[in-house]
């Protein structure tokens, strides 16, 4: 579940109304939802990442809003990164209810939590 990802710098960002914007993106574009509630992911980019932001050990998520998401992706596998703050991340678990299609990892967020 270890990751590290590389983002462009600084990344091209698109804010969504509705989550099937996000499937006409261009890839590593990060897409932000304009509202604040957006179930089960805090962000997208093309063309297979979900960005959960967290900095508590989460024990599920919005499956239905995940799948939602997942569907607006053009490339698998799928990959959820939790991004978490230093002293979550030794121990952060994968989160139950989760497809097993769906790769989980886990980011470590410097400066955050």
């Amino acid at each position: 579940m270890e990751s590290e990802l590389q983002l462009p710098a600084p990344p091209s960002i698109m804010v969504f109304q509705k989550v099937d914007e996000v499937a006409r993106a261009e890839d590593d574009v990060y897409c932000l939802p304009r509202v604040h509630n957006f179930p089960a992911v805090d962000a997208l980019s093309q063309p297979h990442s979900l960005y959960q932001m967290t900095i508590g050990q989460k024990r599920d998520i919005n499956a239905q809003g995940l799948d939602q998401a997942r569907s607006q992706l053009r490339m698998a596998p799928h990959r959820l990164y939790f991004c978490v703050p230093g002293a979550l991340y030794p121990n952060f678990t994968a989160v139950r209810g989760i497809a097993a299609d769906l790769e989980q990892r886990v980011l470590q967020v410097h400066g955050f939590g």
